[in-house]
């Protein structure tokens, strides 16, 4: 039997640590396998986590599952947030990405880095045009079972066995290929879900939203109520303070600027309803954020969330 390969690896800061098990070996046969497991890994963030994936010179994908907050994935062409019951999957040798955590929520996730030769792409289907991608997973606890085991591997919780190992990985994806495979969010709602993310300000009511993506009123707001346990503006409300969370966080503006950027034209109305959401001011959430990150107790979010943005 395979002696473990897997080795620990602990990185520790004053927001987030992070524990992962690697394989150091050489690698070998890559062209027999369909993949190899290099990493298993945790991410526990309380507000800022930053990780810089540069582009490797093997074929590989990382596999990554959110417990808690968020994570925002930034590359030259775009900027995808991702949420709790999100599972998301994007090839680490394709361009370079920044991923990090939303300062206001923290993260927790999960993840698997694999390399992979061409045959399993093509069994799977897993990439097709797109680098990155993710599935909503609403009954995760199959998959998490899974990670469970792999990790109990690795660690060496129990006895490891290389076979097996890959048997687990495999049904990961297969579990994954059977999320994708559910016609729950159409390309329209995707689309309308990745507009608001990246400009709630636009939408300053309902009437907006239905002017814009031409649906109907009936079907938006069923989409949002089975879908996001929500309704359409509530979603766009939490987006826009969301934003406004991390331009205070981040960026020096003004208050009012802040405000009026993220589509409140009312500033008392915004610090009001801000410190209703967060139990504090706009302001005292930009001077906690100057000395740490601040990680609010009392932020609601809408969940769950479906990631799927375009």
């Amino acid at each position: 039997m395979k002696e473990n390969p897997f080795q620990q690896k602990v990185v520790r800061k004053k927001d987030f640590e992070e524990i992962s098990y690697v394989d150091f070996s050489t690698k070998t046969g890559r062209n027999s396998v369909f993949f190899q497991l290099r990493a298993y890994g945790e991410t526990n963030a309380e507000t800022t986590w930053k990780y810089i994936q540069k582009v490797g010179g093997t074929q590989s994908f990382s596999l990554q599952y959110i417990l808690h907050g968020e994570c925002v994935i930034s590359s030259e062409k775009q900027t995808r947030v991702f949420r709790k019951g999100d599972m998301m999957m994007h090839k680490t040798d394709h361009s370079n990405l920044i991923l990090s955590s939303n300062p206001a929520t923290g993260l927790k996730k999960v993840y698997l880095c694999l390399e992979y030769n061409q045959m399993l792409n093509h069994l799977y289907n897993i990439f097709s045009s797109e680098n990155v991608f993710v599935v909503h997973l609403d009954r995760p606890e199959r998959i998490l079972e899974l990670f469970d085991k792999i990790k109990r591997q690795v660690t060496g919780k129990e006895e490891f066995n290389d076979g097996e190992l890959s048997a687990l990985i495999y049904q990961i994806l297969y579990e994954i290929d059977k999320y994708r495979q559910i016609p729950e969010f159409t390309d329209e709602m995707s689309r309308i879900l990745s507009f608001i993310e990246f400009s709630p300000e636009s939408f300053p009511d309902l009437k907006s939203l239905l002017a814009e993506f031409k649906v109907s009123h009936y079907r938006l707001c069923r989409f949002f109520r089975k879908h996001l346990h929500t309704t359409p503006m509530e979603y766009v409300i939490e987006k826009r303070f969301g934003k406004a969370c991390w331009h205070l966080a981040y960026q020096t503006a003004p208050v009012k600027v802040i405000a009026s950027l993220c589509g409140f034209d009312n500033v008392p109305f915004f610090t009001n309803s801000f410190k209703k959401r967060y139990g504090m001011t706009p302001t005292e959430f930009r001077e906690k954020s100057k000395c740490r990150i601040f990680f609010p107790g009392k932020l609601r979010r809408s969940l769950p969330q479906n990631g799927m943005i375009s």
